[in-house]
């Protein structure tokens, strides 16, 4: 069994439902387009290169990006437009208030002496959730080389990060230019702290050129920088959802055929308690593959008693 024994993966869901976020709760997967299409008109609204998949956006992100941008579009381009999605997650915060749902839960877990058996895995580009880790004092450890920073908390964002910034690439562009190319870079983490003027000056030149460490909204989560690392992280977090004593996600849409890397070993966890915070219809998908999940509740604030009970006992 994993010795830290506690697992929590947290989704769009989780987010959107923290409460006390600034300037408003980032969009479900659903709104992602239309956000970003009003807030970046010229990279992703109705007059730009991806305008003309506009609808399909709406109706489907993900297979929209599987299916009709990624074969056609090189990747120079695709990390390109990528660049504002980075800066709309960047721009999200915490109130600073402590009430929002991160951290009331992990206030909670430290109290209970928990948090030493906690790792974390998370969907999110955002950094709400290690802005509430910072808040409490502690650190928290992307788990992307050897060192662990004293106090902190393992949170494998598998999906990349807003604040994963590449090297300077700009002797590769050329090594872009086709659809499908990828380069194994390296990247740095930015502090959240300022993060979207951080981008903002990091983005904003032709050379040296700098792009964030996304995994794309489609099907599975590909990467086009990087994609090394984050299937490091991917196969990190699968042992130890896999080895967990306790396994609760909050705020994540199960699906049988989309981000395998996390739900087959969901599917083949040996943890003797497992807890989902969610829609019913997307529970009773989860409950199809993993038949020992318990429905904790719809929403993360509605959850958050019956999350607690089931990690502290």
């Amino acid at each position: 069994m994993n010795e830290l024994g506690i697992v929590i993966v947290f989704g769009a869901g989780a987010s959107y439902g923290a409460g006390h976020v600034l300037p408003e709760a980032p969009p479900l997967g659903e709104n992602l387009y239309s956000a970003l299409a009003t807030q970046y008109p010229n990279e992703w609204g109705s007059g730009s290169q991806l305008g003309k998949w506009a609808d399909k956006f709406r109706h489907d992100f993900e297979q929209t990006m599987f299916d009709e941008v990624m074969p056609r579009v090189p990747s120079l381009s695709l990390l390109e437009w990528h660049r504002p999605v980075a800066a709309f997650f960047a721009r999200y915060r915490l109130d600073g208030s402590g009430h929002d749902m991160y951290s009331r839960l992990l206030a909670e877990l430290k109290m209970k002496g928990l948090l030493g058996r906690l790792t974390m895995g998370s969907l999110n580009y955002e950094c709400l959730l290690e802005e509430a880790v910072v808040k409490l004092g502690l650190a928290t450890d992307y788990m992307l080389d050897d060192a662990h920073p004293a106090e902190s908390i393992p949170l494998a964002k598998i999906h990349g990060s807003s604040n994963f910034v590449t090297e300077d690439l700009f002797s590769w562009r050329p090594y872009l230019t086709n659809a499908g190319s990828l380069t194994e870079s390296p990247f740095t983490v930015l502090p959240f702290h300022g993060l979207e003027d951080a981008l903002q000056r990091k983005f904003s030149t032709y050379e040296p050129a700098y792009f964030p460490v996304l995994g794309m909204y489609s099907q599975h989560k590909p990467s086009i920088v990087a994609p090394g690392k984050l299937s490091r992280l991917r196969n990190i977090l699968r042992q130890r959802i896999v080895d967990a004593n306790v396994l609760v996600l909050i705020g994540l849409r199960p699906s049988s055929d989309r981000d395998p890397h996390l739900w087959e070993p969901v599917a083949s966890s040996r943890a003797s308690k497992i807890g989902y915070v969610g829609g019913t219809d997307h529970y009773e998908i989860l409950k199809e593959h993993q038949g020992k999940a318990i429905h904790l509740a719809e929403t993360f604030e509605e959850g958050f008693t019956a999350v607690l009970s089931m990690l502290s006992s």
